[in-house]
Parts: C-alpha cells; structure tokens; sequence
C-alpha cells in the first residue's frame, strides 16, 4: 500500500522535506465550493512536488442551486476553477462528497437526487478539462443517503468514477467494502487527524493508495 495524507490550511505550515519520509502522496486542499481558494494551496503544491510527493488537489463541493445571487454555485463553474491547479502526472483531482450533511439537505434546499445530478454535471465537465476521470470522495454513509432518494442507474453512473472511502475500522482497512454504486476502493482514508501528526504538531489525515503500481501510473494518466 501506498501511503498519502490530505492537507488544508488547517494543517499550518508544513515541513514537507521530513514528511516525505513518511508519505509518497499528498491529496491537499484546493477551495470550498464557490469561495476563495484555500490560503495554502498554492505554498503546499510548490513545496510538496519539490520534495518528491505525488500530488492531487480535492474540492469540496457546494452543491447548491444557481440563483441569481449565487451564479458561481453552478457544477460548471466550480469544475473550472477548481481544474486550474491540476496538473498532468498529478493524481485525478478529487471532489469531496459529503456536503451538506444529509440532516440539513431541507435547509439548504437539496434531495439527494439534485446533489447526484449536480455532481454528475461536475465531474463530467472536470473529465474534459483534465483528459482523467476524477476521483470522487466520500463514506459509506452518504453514499447510502444518496441511494436512498436516487435512482440505481443514476447512482451507476457516478459509481464509474474512482472512489476514495473515508473508513476508520481496523479490520477494514486496506480491504475495505465499497458501497453501492462502487465495486472497489482507489483510495482508503484511514485516520480523520485523530492519531497521526505532522513534525509541526498538527493532526492529519492519512490515506493509503490500495491499487496495483500499473493502476497507480495509470490513475495519474502516465
């Protein structure tokens, strides 16, 4: 297994150089939604290529209705700004699919069928930016919630692309069950920031890559 963590500026400052002693990629933090980009993007893409990690940049996704005060909500929108600082040799930018909580889908005025459809439209429009499928993030959870107010062939059609499952349980990982629409796990994430930390002090997530090295070189469009 390949061993990566996920970054953000909530991560602070990091000592790349020491953390590539540890980890071989890093999945690192591009925006939220339609807001600014994340304030460290650019310094922890720059530092982490410069020490030798396989990079990919996530997004989470705000999968809002378009009105006409919030224009850049579109799935559109949001996959063109958010392919600008993918590169080729990269790992497939990724879209963090778990927003808003199912809880709050009525507040935000959602249904599981128009948070598939609006990353269906996302993705697909990534996919012809960047010439990869991306990687769609999310846990056994949501995926559920989802099912359950969409369709099967709806949920088939977002199960084609690459999976990165958060699941913590010891006996599951590095084999962990994928749930429907996915038959396999590209990515696992294995710990939320609770046990592991950075040489600056500050908890991390990690992830370990569960493919083969072909699939590895492969998943990056090599």
């Amino acid at each position: 297994m390949i061993r990566g963590i996920d970054v953000s500026s909530l991560q602070g400052t990091i000592d790349w150089a020491t953390e590539r002693e540890r980890f071989e990629f890093a999945i690192i933090r591009n925006g939220m939604g339609n807001e600014a980009p994340d304030g460290k993007v650019a310094i922890n893409l720059e530092r982490a290529r410069a020490a030798g990690f396989v990079v990919g940049v996530y997004n989470v996704s705000y999968p809002l209705r378009t009105d006409g005060k919030h224009l850049n909500r579109a799935p559109v929108d949001q996959a063109r700004w958010h392919a600008l600082e993918w590169r080729k040799g990269d790992l497939p930018p990724a879209v963090d699919l778990e927003w808003p909580a199912p809880e709050d889908w009525t507040k935000w005025g959602v249904t599981a069928k128009s948070i598939v459809d609006w990353h269906l439209a996302y993705l697909e429009e990534m996919t012809r930016l960047v010439g990869i499928r991306p990687t769609v993030y999310t846990y056994p959870y949501y995926a559920a919630k989802l099912l359950e107010g969409s369709s099967s062939a709806t949920m088939q059609s977002l199960g084609a692309y690459p999976l990165w499952l958060a699941k913590y349980h010891d006996s599951d990982i590095g084999s962990p069950d994928a749930p429907f629409p996915w038959t396999t796990v590209e990515i696992q994430q294995t710990e939320g920031g609770d046990t592991t930390h950075l040489t600056n002090g500050c908890p991390v997530d990690v992830d370990v890559y569960l493919g083969s090295e072909t699939a590895w070189k492969r998943l990056r469009g090599l």
